[in-house]
């Protein structure tokens, strides 16, 4: 492309310099080869953008192929959370609705071992499992400030929504939670007694109805995350 503008430059100075043309035809000639140079590089300039612009949608189609996966898996995990929480949550409003006359009666009773048994088995049904986002590629793709590439504006928003908010926001409730998983386990191992007066324990019965209402709100909070993954995959699909 450079030869040929080259060489439209040169014959129009030559055009110039003939003198066996006249002014008129020495206009014409250089006007013809002036349109032919905006032409080659105004094509050269398109060509350039057109080729950049192929290229920045084959790395955006090839970031949302990688980014299907990390939120399918992400869902998946959503799935296994909300279903720790849930199994807190009924193992804790047992223990919080337990009378200590109930206590009393089923632990008196014939099945005593299986009640008591159940019972530790439900006091230290910590939440276990948090929420692991898969945001190698999504980071990735962002550091290179490549986000600006996807031309589909609500896909884009959704995209910055999950990443930038929802799950830094489910991180954090995670973590509060964690933190009163663990000192309600430093209170229960530093109880000297037996099992009741660990479940009647005033800070221990506290701490279960705060990890039940944080339990409560990352379940809805899951539910929401979800949902945007599955707005994120269908704009993908589209």
């Amino acid at each position: 492309m450079q030869d040929e503008i080259r060489k439209h430059s040169k014959k129009a100075v030559s055009i110039i310099k003939n003198s066996d043309h006249s002014t008129v035809e020495k206009i014409k000639e250089i006007g013809i080869e002036i349109f032919i140079i905006v032409f080659a590089v105004s094509f050269s300039i398109w060509l350039h953008s057109w080729s950049e612009h192929r290229h920045q949608q084959k790395e955006v189609k090839e970031f949302l192929t990688d980014l299907k996966e990390d939120l399918k898996a992400d869902i998946e995990s959503q799935i296994d959370a909300k279903k720790v929480y849930q199994r807190t949550i009924e193992n804790f409003n047992y223990i919080i609705n337990l009378s200590e006359k109930k206590y009393d009666s089923l632990s008196g009773g014939k099945d005593s071992t299986l009640f008591k048994s159940n019972l530790s088995t439900k006091i230290s049904s910590f939440p276990s499992i948090w929420l692991k986002s898969r945001s190698g590629n999504y980071e990735g793709f962002k550091s290179s400030g490549k986000i600006g590439f996807i031309e589909n504006k609500k896909l884009k928003k959704l995209i910055l929504e999950y990443y930038e908010q929802a799950m830094p926001a489910a991180s954090i409730q995670d973590e509060y939670i964690r933190q009163i998983t663990l000192k309600t386990s430093e209170i229960i191992s530093d109880i000297d007694g037996n099992g009741k007066k660990i479940i009647f324990n005033k800070k221990v019965q506290i701490n279960l109805q705060n990890i039940i209402l944080m339990s409560k709100s990352s379940i809805e909070n899951y539910q929401n995350i979800t949902t945007l993954s599955e707005d994120i995959l269908e704009e993908i699909y589209k």
